[in-house]
């Protein structure tokens, strides 16, 4: 055991005695004495097996903390392996912890040089992060590849490697999943931590700390609905989410980690279609959710405060409850205008203006679903001065937002939201305010420089729908481009929300040639939209009702889609748009 550095820190020495004294009395013979009172390494230095050159073992530490400065680059590649490994993990909590700095790693390994320090290195990131104590009986060793994944060391090191976990007293040893080359028989219980980097923080919490609290474990289930849930919707995994949070909902587990871990439940339950299930969790997180001054401080309580709230509002609208009566909505507004209070008397900061800009554009969307059902242009008046609320702001959050790897925040999402409302009044009124006008020119520049193959499911149709509602030509070289790459995104995510809104736009405006419009009409027929699976609770069956009437305009000869459920109000909406047929396209939600 042995330092980078010429003299070894006084605690090496503590930390030698007590790994003296965990040993048997044959090995200490072999040893030397402790000249230092036995106490364990600092709770933040986790150990290291590492793999020398001469085949034999070592055992090192690595510790993490957090500074407002980046580190310089490091130059070899143990160094760059450990870097790799606890940016990755910083990501990952940054993208609620706005204000967390970056990771600078102190090692005390000696003679070895390999890149397995990288799973110890993120499992010290995660104990400070999390403020958790570390097992004395744990050690670990894992590589972190080009793709932000864990990977096995060489079969050929880790014998020695599990040699000196054994000699110096480690009981349990972590490796990465898939990991060959284990000793038979070695005495030792080995764990396997999954390469994907979220997934492999639970493992590491459970299995490598004593304990975790409450709001240790809510946090982690945080950053897991924040980084694996909520980010993308073609990350959305209905099953691996109730299976990641299945041990936080048992009666053992602290209310506050079971309160976000049913909330997270409930929302991707709602997302799949299944209202019932996602109500029952829904009511069991309610049940422990903490009061108002029960908040916990720093940015597991904005979460709670702020992101839950938006979210649970955008689930209610995906229910069909839209009306400003409903409590979630009422909740949002006093939230929000709370926000917007404390931003107009200058006490707020850039985690109180990031919160009311999502919480300003989720109004936003109930305010034009409002004004696309009622015909009422008041309605999405206010939706737009919502959208367009924080204009002047959006450079520097929208950047901001970039650098922490927010990605539920950009220039391209905040344009999608101003176009959906720009959309919904020229649909009604047929033109513009001069002045929306003027704002829409700013979110694309000419067609030639837009690279629309790297364009998002939500992008494609907005590109069209700008050039329709601004009245600019819509030749069939731009369509061609728009079909193209829908194709690849439909293919590629079999057909799921949001990838066939670029077809169903080509539909509605009449864009293109008659080909291409009998090539979107094949394709929207062959999405979700019309899969005999759709769930009947699911707002997509509103949109299939939309796509239905588009399709049958152009005569494609298609199967009924799935209705709402009877007793809902989203079927209670379906009628009154089957209802008033002449207006249902144009009043339909999304």
């Amino acid at each position: 055991m042995a330092t980078q550095k010429s003299q070894p820190a006084y605690w090496l020495k503590e930390a030698y005695a007590w790994l003296y004294s965990r040993l048997d009395a044959g090995r200490q013979k072999k040893l030397p004495t402790p000249i230092a009172s036995a106490k364990g390494p600092p709770n933040s230095f986790i150990p290291v097996l590492g793999a020398c050159h001469d085949d034999s073992g070592v055992l090192g530490f690595v510790s993490v903390n957090f500074r407002p400065l980046r580190c310089s680059q490091p130059v070899e590649d143990y160094q760059r392996a450990a870097y790799d490994a606890t940016e990755a993990v910083a990501r990952v909590f940054r993208q609620l912890d706005y204000d967390l700095g970056f990771p600078h790693v102190e090692l005390h390994l000696q003679n070895a040089g390999g890149t397995s320090i990288a799973m110890s290195a993120a499992i010290a990131t995660v104990i400070n992060l999390l403020s958790l104590e570390l097992r004395e009986d744990v050690a670990a060793t894992g590589c972190f590849d080009d793709k932000n994944r864990f990977a096995p060391v060489d079969s050929s090191t880790l014998k020695n490697k599990i040699k000196i976990a054994e000699q110096w007293a480690y009981r349990r040893v972590l490796v990465v999943e898939g990991q060959k080359g284990i000793p038979n028989g070695c005495g030792l219980e080995i764990v396997e931590v999954p390469r994907n980097l979220v997934e492999a923080l639970f493992v590491i919490v459970n299995e490598a700390a004593i304990s975790p609290a409450g709001p240790a474990l809510a946090r982690l289930l945080a950053v897991f609905d924040q980084a694996a849930v909520r980010a993308d919707p073609c990350d959305q995994d209905l099953e691996r989410t109730l299976q990641m949070t299945a041990d936080f909902v048992q009666p053992t587990t602290p209310e506050l980690a079971r309160h976000v871990a049913h909330d997270i439940r409930s929302r991707a339950l709602l997302h799949a279609g299944l209202t019932n299930e996602a109500a029952n969790e829904k009511k069991k997180a309610d049940d422990v959710r903490p009061g108002p001054f029960e908040f916990p401080s720093g940015w597991l309580g904005n979460y709670l405060k702020w992101h839950q709230v938006a979210h649970h509002a955008v689930l209610a609208l995906d229910q069909g409850r839209w009306e400003d009566t409903e409590s979630e909505h009422r909740l949002l507004d006093r939230t929000l205008e709370r926000l917007l209070g404390a931003i107009s008397d200058q006490q707020a900061g850039r985690e109180e203006l990031l919160a009311a800009l999502f919480l300003s554009n989720t109004r936003a969307r109930r305010l034009d679903f409002l004004g696309r059902w009622h015909r009422d242009c008041s309605l999405l008046c206010r939706a737009w001065d919502d959208v367009t609320r924080f204009r002047p702001h959006w450079p520097a959050l929208f950047d901001y937002c970039r650098q922490i790897g927010l990605r539920d925040g950009d220039l391209h999402r905040q344009h999608n939201c101003c176009l959906d409302v720009l959309a919904s009044y020229w649909h009604l009124k047929g033109h513009l305010p001069d002045s929306w006008s003027k704002i829409g020119y700013s979110f694309w520049p000419e067609e030639s420089s837009v690279e629309v193959e790297q364009l998002g499911p939500f992008d494609l149709p907005n590109l069209l729908r700008w050039k329709v509602i601004s009245g600019q030509e819509v030749g069939v070289d731009l369509i061609h481009r728009i079909l193209k790459a829908a194709r690849r995104m439909c293919q590629r995510e079999q057909g799921r929300y949001p990838m066939f809104l670029a077809f169903e736009a080509v539909l509605r405006y009449g864009a293109g040639d008659e080909h291409q419009r009998r090539e979107a009409a094949e394709a929207l027929a062959q999405s979700v939209l019309f899969s005999p699976e759709l769930p009947p609770t699911s707002i997509l069956t509103l949109l299939a009702l939309r796509a239905e009437r588009l399709l049958k305009a152009t005569g494609c000869s298609i199967a009924e889609p799935v209705r709402p459920a009877a007793g809902t109000l989203l079927a209670v909406r379906a009628d009154d748009l089957l209802r008033h047929p002449d207006d249902l396209v144009d009043r339909c939600p999304y």
